[in-house]
């Protein structure tokens, strides 16, 4: 009908436009040189970007559920295993999401074993953040100090904290990877970086000419 496809097309500027921010903030924490392009086409270009993202995060998630549903199976005479399974599949799963959008989502190349290293820590943090959530409801009882506006104070809170915990993984995972891409030029320009103190090993040091000895 015309609402459902007035509806599917809402649905899908609104998600998109999620993801283009995403991508204009990532812009600013990797320091990309990339000039931003104005017009139609450049829009279009980063809509369709933004929705290929969600349809890969998808594709993800369906393969996540797949692979925790045959782990259920194989490990369904060990009870005592399944929980620290579901533990370890949902912090692979956040692990590779957060790296595939720390690795897609810039508009520079960003190597997968630096956006995995932030991946992992933003994970860490994100499941750590959602058992202190739900250890605060089940101790706390929110609902009788907020009454029925609790649980939309619990969510935006969390939606805070969880947004807070991207972009300082993102953050992480750009310094990790201008460190990296420092130390390769210093490498390729015959510096040795093993013996260097830590301050000329910054992304923006470069190496410095050595004055010639004065002879007495």
């Amino acid at each position: 009908s015309l609402a459902g496809l007035w509806s599917t097309l809402l649905l899908f500027i609104g998600a998109t436009a999620v993801f283009a921010q995403l991508q204009n903030a990532l812009n600013l924490i990797f320091r990309t040189d990339k000039q931003r392009l104005e017009g139609l086409m450049a829009w279009l270009k980063k809509r369709v970007f933004s929705f290929g993202v969600i349809l890969a995060l998808g594709f993800l998630l369906i393969v996540s559920m797949i692979a925790t549903t045959a782990l259920q199976v194989v490990f369904a005479r060990l009870p005592s295993v399944l929980p620290a399974i579901g533990y370890v599949t949902t912090l692979a799963l956040y692990s590779l999401a957060f790296a595939f959008l720390y690795r897609y989502l810039p508009d520079r190349t960003v190597n997968w074993r630096q956006a995995f290293v932030g991946g992992v820590i933003t994970a860490l943090l994100f499941a750590l953040g959602r058992y202190g959530i739900g250890l605060y409801i089940a101790k706390a009882a929110p609902g009788s100090a907020y009454g029925s506006m609790g649980t939309l104070v619990i969510l935006l809170v969390w939606m805070y904290y969880a947004s807070v915990v991207f972009f300082v993984g993102a953050l992480l995972t750009a310094v990790i990877d201008e460190r990296v891409r420092s130390h390769r030029k210093l490498r390729e320009a015959g510096v040795d970086t093993d013996n260097l103190p830590p301050a000329a090993a910054e992304p923006d040091a470069a190496p410095q000419p050595q004055e010639a000895p004065t002879r007495s």
